[in-house]
């Protein structure tokens, strides 16, 4: 699930994250501010790669083996403490594409008794722009199933315990989150669009 966009019969669609990490949090600045770009990048790849093994057991159903960091094996604690807490049947959901707003995505998987879509994240905490994700816009994709509400379920890599967080808990209204991720594609859309003229332009200029 590498890169910034999915590709299907030929045709480009954007993934969400791709947006939303065009917009950095007040929080995200600050962390960013007190790292040198080596350290904020080994941090940010290794952030990634624990998130993507974690993705993965999850989904195939494995366990972490011998040789997997001790934060995957964590992460996964913190999983199999969640599964006894909440049994009920969950499924993976297929990658779904909106051909309208030309943006695809991938939910983490949905509880099917409780109609809630969920998206794991390994971070220190919940994000407010991880509802814009799952809210915003998973929750308004083409799939073939009622979700009634969306949820964080985090696997904290340290300690071993998860939280789990709804929206109706936060009184998050899914309409609101989906009319905010909607203003978020068509700032980005025009940024990039203002990008590559100017772009063009000073190219044109440099080659008179």
């Amino acid at each position: 699930m590498d890169g910034k966009v999915y590709v299907k019969n030929g045709k480009e669609y954007q993934r969400p994250t791709s947006m939303l990490d065009h917009f950095w949090t007040p929080d995200l600045v600050k962390a960013r501010l007190k790292c040198d770009t080596r350290t904020w990048n080994l941090k940010t790849n290794k952030a990634i790669k624990i998130g993507s093994r974690v993705d993965q057991l999850i989904r195939d159903s494995e366990k972490p083996k011998k040789s997997d960091v001790d934060e995957v094996k964590n992460c996964m604690n913190a999983w199999f403490k969640w599964r006894e807490r909440y049994p009920e049947e969950i499924t993976f959901p297929e990658t779904a594409y909106d051909d309208k707003r030309r943006i695809a995505g991938t939910p983490d998987f949905y509880m099917t008794k409780s109609r809630i879509l969920v998206d794991i994240k390994t971070s220190m905490r919940v994000y407010n722009n991880y509802w814009l994700q799952v809210g915003g816009c998973y929750s308004s994709l083409p799939f073939d199933f009622v979700i009634d509400d969306v949820a964080i379920l985090r696997l904290d890599k340290p300690s071993g315990d998860y939280e789990f967080v709804t929206a109706s808990s936060l009184n998050l209204d899914i309409d609101i989150l989906r009319m905010g991720f909607n203003g978020l594609i068509n700032f980005y859309r025009v940024s990039d669009y203002i990008e590559f003229k100017t772009t063009k332009t000073e190219r044109e200029d440099n080659h008179e």
